[in-house]
């Protein structure tokens, strides 16, 4: 599914199942799989942060974000409270597609769990 998930994007690099706490459930990478499990542990650091300030800002629980950073995008989105899949990509890769995509296999996730 996530190697589906990648091909599907073009410019995508990696994509990755993480748990609340950063730990890799299973990844696709394209080349290096050591990036992706540091960006996915790395995007934890950051997912928790943004679902606890929403929270705390009374706006519900945050879904999903897409991050720009060093010539790459993050997109990541829950799959529900304890896991989530980022999807790595570069930044010309186009965000309305990885969303979308993204979604879809997130969707596909939770009825496998």
């Amino acid at each position: 599914m996530l190697q589906d998930l990648v091909t599907a994007v073009p410019g995508a690099w990696g994509a990755i199942f993480v748990d609340f706490e950063g730990e890799a459930v299973d990844l696709y990478a394209v080349s290096d799989a050591y990036e992706v499990k540091w960006a996915g542990a790395h995007a934890g650091l950051l997912w928790n942060r943004i679902v606890s300030a929403s929270q705390d800002a009374a706006m519900g629980r945050a879904l999903a974000v897409s991050v720009l950073a060093a010539g790459n995008r993050f997109f990541v989105h829950a799959v529900d409270r304890e896991y989530f899949v980022l999807l790595g990509a570069k930044t010309g890769a186009s965000s309305g597609l990885a969303r979308h995509k993204l979604a879809f296999a997130v969707e596909a996730l939770k009825r496998l769990l």
